[in-house]
């Protein structure tokens, strides 16, 4: 792999690679690639300057970053298994190996830490957390009733995960602290004073 050629790889393109490299798992498919990317974006000024997210059927979407997932996998760098994964190819491996060196250990752990928090939910709960928390977003979607209808549900699912503290759940399911503690304990779900 040449190193001049990674160069010319976009800043979206190289926080792919990243995403996917810092803990060897693939992306679970292109609606939480999409989230993932979003939240990055909010803090890599860098990357603010080549993205725009606009509201969608799935909440914020980035054809740019969808452009970049395109060509990357073009390239022989990532393969994209249908809806259900995203992963490096030995070649994306070999890049992405050269590149983490371009980026801080803070910029690669935050990495690590989105796609952790984000890989392992449901689609919808996924869909819940990032409407819930960029509603601006939401003015196009085609899931929002059906999340709307069943936030208590996918915020104590989201708490029980040890995802978000009990305020941040209890702000997501639109209800007060003193109730969502009341759900909690109705459905046999510990209260943990640590989060």
């Amino acid at each position: 792999m040449d190193e001049k050629y990674i160069e010319y790889l976009s800043r979206i393109q190289k926080v792919v690679l990243m995403l996917l490299y810092v803990d060897g798992t693939p992306i679970r498919g292109k609606t939480w690639y999409q989230k993932e990317i979003f939240l990055i974006s909010k803090l890599d000024e860098e990357m603010k300057e080549e993205i725009e997210f606009e509201p969608n059927n799935y909440g914020p979407h980035s054809y740019e970053a969808d452009e970049a997932l395109e060509n990357l996998e073009d390239e022989g760098l990532i393969d994209i298994l249908g809806e259900s994964e995203i992963r490096l190819t030995d070649e994306g491996n070999e890049a992405a190996s050269i590149l983490k060196n371009k980026f801080s250990e803070k910029e690669l752990e935050f990495y690590k830490e989105i796609k952790s928090f984000l890989n392992d939910l449901s689609r919808m709960e996924l869909l819940a957390y990032i409407y819930q928390t960029n509603k601006d977003m939401t003015t196009q979607s085609v899931e929002l009733q059906n999340v709307k209808s069943k936030l208590l549900e996918y915020s104590l699912s989201l708490y029980k995960k040890g995802k978000l503290s009990l305020a941040k759940s209890a702000e997501i399911a639109e209800v007060s602290i003193e109730n969502f503690i009341k759900e909690l304990k109705k459905r046999g779900i510990k209260v943990s004073t640590g989060i």
